[in-house]
């Protein structure tokens, strides 16, 4: 035991958390936004996404950042794009199909 350490304590606290490769956070976020919110790669690639060429640095920051300050938690938000879908009611985004109207011959 170190004589005079506060409570036995034998380690002395680092000054800095470890360095972690921010491609590990965001190969892992990757894995997470797929079974989570159901993000195929193409969504996590497309234009505009947070993995997409022009954000890919910014994204590989963050992490970085949220790496270094010892976050304990990431929140993770899904935008919803605008697409037509085929729902539980037969109708794209939640609306009855249109009914055809039948002319007589």
């Amino acid at each position: 035991m170190n004589p005079g350490a506060p409570n036995g304590s034998i380690r002395t606290p680092s000054p800095s958390p470890p360095s972690i490769d921010p491609q590990i956070i965001v190969d892992h976020l990757e894995k997470v936004l797929d079974v989570s919110l159901g993000a195929s790669k193409e969504d996590l690639f497309a234009p505009g996404s947070l993995l997409s060429s022009a954000k890919l640095q910014d994204t590989l920051q963050r992490c970085a950042r949220f790496a270094s300050e010892g976050q304990s938690a990431l929140y993770i938000v899904k935008d919803r794009a605008d697409e037509p879908r085929i729902d539980g009611m037969d109708g794209a985004n939640g609306k009855y199909p249109a009914k055809r109207k039948e002319r007589p011959n």
